[in-house]
């Protein structure tokens, strides 16, 4: 049966499952899309999977929804109730993006591609580079496995001794916080960007705050960098495309 909650007028739904998810902004961004798109009748809600458990919630699941994204801590839980996987998803072994058709579930991830069309538009070369990447979760296995598709050289560290991570940093091209650590304004992953390449380009998957310690002292450092709204909106254009079939913008 339909949910009265999302409204009569509404005929297309698409949302975000996770906790916490109050703070998103991918309701502004596929809104937006659906405004230049002209689709009327659809909306992208918020499901907070603390108040519900996720089998519940996916067996209630309302029949207008045509896909929805997953993000923390369900990324990988999601894996146990789909139908089919994509070849990025099975790979990486977390989904952040599901479509429901049928009443089949199929679970893709756009985060590692997201990112790296993100990079791209920033003009960063990718091929054959040597990069750090600072985490160990479904973000950083995505981003990990589609630079990896890009001819770079990866390497993943998380929880690492002090010198073990400064001799890395010093060597990688490209360094990435794939970590929650910084979200509070005040953390970095690393205690500085002294005697890294001149041209090491430094990337934070963090959005909110806008500009992170570490972001902040690549700025000093006056080196190029880039914060986690990028690559929102890249993956959100592709999840965006898969639903619908038709790209944000």
């Amino acid at each position: 049966m339909r949910n009265a909650k999302y409204g009569k007028e509404i005929t297309t739904l698409t949302g975000l499952i996770g906790s916490p998810v109050s703070h998103s902004l991918s309701p502004a961004i596929h809104k937006e899309g659906f405004k230049k798109n002209g689709m009327e009748g659809y909306d992208y809600v918020l499901m907070d999977s603390a108040e519900e458990n996720l089998a519940s919630m996916l067996e209630n699941l309302d029949e207008r929804f045509v896909g929805f994204n997953v993000t923390m801590p369900d990324k990988l839980e999601i894996m146990n109730y789909l139908d089919d996987l994509s070849e990025e998803a099975k790979a990486i072994g977390a989904v952040n993006t599901v479509k429901v058709q049928n009443g089949k579930l199929t679970g893709y991830n756009t985060d590692g591609k997201g990112f790296v069309e993100a990079l791209k538009k920033q003009g960063v070369e990718i091929k054959a580079k040597k990069i750090l990447i600072f985490g160990a979760g479904g973000a950083a296995k995505a981003v990990g496995y589609e630079l990896e598709q890009e001819g770079a050289e990866v390497e993943k560290l998380h929880r690492p001794e002090k010198e073990e991570l400064h001799a890395k940093l010093m060597e990688c091209d490209i360094f990435i916080n794939a970590s929650p650590v910084g979200m509070d304004g005040i953390s970095s992953p690393v205690e500085d960007l002294n005697d890294v390449k001149k041209d090491l380009f430094v990337a934070d998957l963090i959005y909110k705050p806008e500009a992170t310690k570490l972001l902040k002292m690549a700025e000093k450092k006056g080196l190029k960098f880039m914060n986690g709204m990028a690559m929102l909106y890249e993956q959100a254009n592709l999840s965006f495309y898969i639903w619908h079939g038709v790209k944000l913008s």
